[in-house]
């Protein structure tokens, strides 16, 4: 009796567990005729991951350097030669660590 209410709570759990784990079929429209093709994805082809051109908006641009300002896109080269634009991370949180030794 002593350990009841744990056991019930552990019980309790199990449906919550399960429901969790279960797969849900995609609700909406089973026709698989569709011939759209994915949209392209935004900044220049590398492994790394994009944002598409949709989610991007036009005319995004840079605002300035401040606090709440939209940062200007820029351009760089990986440890592996490919090229990488801050915009094709859009939607992301981006954590730039500028190191320098003097």
């Amino acid at each position: 009796m002593k350990h009841l209410g744990w056991i019930l709570l552990l019980l309790g759990a199990i449906p919550l567990v399960l429901a969790a784990c279960t797969t849900v079929p995609p609700s909406g429209d089973d026709d698989d005729d569709d011939d759209s093709s994915p949209p392209a994805d935004y900044g220049p082809e590398n492994s790394w991951w994009h944002a598409t051109v949709d989610d991007v908006p036009d005319g995004l641009a840079g605002t300035g350097w401040g606090t709440g300002d939209t940062a200007y896109n820029f351009t760089l080269v990986d440890q592996f030669g490919d090229e990488l634009e801050l915009y094709q991370f859009y939607g992301l949180v981006i954590v730039l660590d500028l190191f320098t030794e003097w």
